[in-house]
């Protein structure tokens, strides 16, 4: 996980635990971090994982353009998001 401030990281902890596995959960966890958080907005696209394989996927982008993604762990890794 990139770096991200502490209150949205613990933000990210608490709803993986409540929730369990996030797949398939993106839209929502982005929906809900940004009622939480404002100033992060929702985004959607095609993200290239780590599997080499491109998946539709859901995050927010912060003030300065920086990707928060909540449940990015359902791939592994996202090798990149959409520019």
């Amino acid at each position: 996980m990139r770096q991200i401030p502490l209150e949205y990281a613990k933000w990210i902890g608490k709803y993986r635990e409540k929730v369990g596995a996030t797949a398939g959960k993106c839209r929502e966890a982005a929906i809900g971090m940004n009622a939480v958080f404002p100033e992060l907005v929702p985004d959607r696209g095609m993200v290239l994982a780590a599997d080499g394989m491109m998946y539709m996927h859901w995050w927010l982008v912060g003030p300065f353009g920086e990707i928060v993604d909540p449940t990015e762990d359902q791939f592994g890794r996202i090798v990149s998001y959409p520019t």
